[in-house]
This record gives C-alpha cells, sequence and structure tokens, in this order.
C-alpha cells in the first residue's frame, strides 16, 4: 500500500523553472548574471528568449478555453452565455499580454529551476533560492547600492 501510494504521489512530482521579476541594478550593459543556482537576466533579453514560448502558451490556452467551453455547454451551461472561439481568443490574448506587459515593467527577472517537487513547494522553494541569491548581491555590493533590491513573488509566477 505504502509503495502504491509513493508512485501516486511521485507522478505529480514536476520539474519547475521559475521567472521571477526582480528590481536590481540599473546597469545596462550587463546583460545577465549568476548566483547559484539562479540566473538573472534584463527583462528585454528574457523577454526575446521566451518569445516563442509566449505563442505556444498562447495556443496551449485557447485551445483549453475552447475545451472547458465546450464542457460548459456539454453540462448544460447556456450556450449564449459561453464565449465564442473568437471571445475565446481575445480573452486569452488578454491575458497573455497582461503577464507580458507586467513582466516588461520590471528591468530584471530572475530564473531558477527546482528539481522534481509538486508545484506549492517548487514555488516555496524558488523564492527562498532568490532571496537567498539577492542577500548574496546585497552583501557583495554594500548597503548603499542594495537598499533598492527586491523581487516581487506573485503565486502565477511561473
Amino acid at each position: 500500500m505504502l509503495s502504491s501510494a509513493i508512485k501516486h504521489i511521485q507522478k505529480k512530482f514536476v520539474n519547475l523553472t521559475h521567472y521571477i521579476p526582480c528590481v536590481i541594478i540599473e546597469d545596462t550593459t550587463l546583460e545577465e548574471f549568476i548566483i547559484g543556482p539562479v540566473r538573472f537576466m534584463q527583462m528585454r533579453y528574457f523577454l526575446k528568449e521566451q518569445e516563442e514560448n509566449f505563442i505556444i502558451e498562447r495556443e496551449r490556452l485557447f485551445q483549453e478555453h475552447i475545451k472547458l467551453c465546450q464542457k460548459a455547454i456539454k453540462n448544460g451551461y447556456p450556450i449564449d452565455k459561453v464565449y465564442t472561439p473568437e471571445q475565446s481568443k481575445e480573452y486569452v490574448d488578454w491575458l497573455v499580454d497582461t503577464v507580458i506587459k507586467n513582466f516588461a515593467s520590471y528591468s530584471w527577472v530572475s530564473e531558477v529551476m527546482i528539481p522534481e517537487c509538486d508545484k506549492k513547494t517548487s514555488i516555496l522553494r524558488a523564492e527562498m533560492v532568490i532571496e537567498g541569491a539577492l542577500n548574496i548581491l546585497r552583501l557583495m555590493l554594500g548597503e548603499n547600492y542594495s537598499k533598492k533590491l527586491e523581487r516581487h513573488f506573485h503565486q502565477d509566477c511561473v
């Protein structure tokens, strides 16, 4: 029984890479740097690097939303109250564009890959690791330069 339970739980364990916006330094010549397992990169490079992933995610969310709408109709929800495919596309575009816009309001983003665990634990570990890397940076820069260093953790930043 215990072996079966462990196998079931392990199926929910995944490797996740977390991207969390940061306020670090205003140096525009430095594109990226690494502290331990955390990679910090300027936001403009991150957005360019992730451009293809945003396109893929846009399509995945669109297909998922269409399926949810079809399921709602199948379960008796009034068809005139369910999003049309065009409305679903507009909604998904708004969601992805809002995420991009929110990220773009920061100058830096941190990236860290957390090995196999559940999503909630992974987020907590990512926050701790990034905060640790920022603390190392604070120590290296000294108090005068590190007062503005901060990270912005949101549960949806994954």
